[in-house]
């Protein structure tokens, strides 16, 4: 009754369809929504392969990670100096 008295229509209230905005600015916010949780899930992951680890210096040939690799085996003691030396002017070279 009150809808007819004031010309809304059957089945609408005051504000419309979509609560007075367009429908596009609900598809806006939808993405908006969506952007902010694909960016928090990328900036867990990145955090998560930071802290592994897991992300390291590349390059085009992949020579700063072996280097990178080789060192870390020098400090824990897999590699004498003299190998190190040797394999790292192999890997340079």
């Amino acid at each position: 009754m009150y809808n007819r008295m004031y010309g809304l229509g059957y089945g609408m209230n005051a504000a419309g369809p979509f609560f007075g905005f367009p429908w596009f600015v609900w598809a806006l916010g939808a993405l908006l929504v969506a952007g902010v949780v694909v960016a928090i899930v990328l900036s867990v992951k990145a955090n998560r392969a930071a802290k592994s680890g897991a992300v390291r210096e590349h390059t085009a040939d992949g020579t700063a990670s072996a280097l990178a690799a080789l060192k870390e085996r020098l400090a824990r003691g897999e590699l004498a100096e003299t190998e190190y030396d040797r394999l790292k002017a192999k890997i340079e070279g």
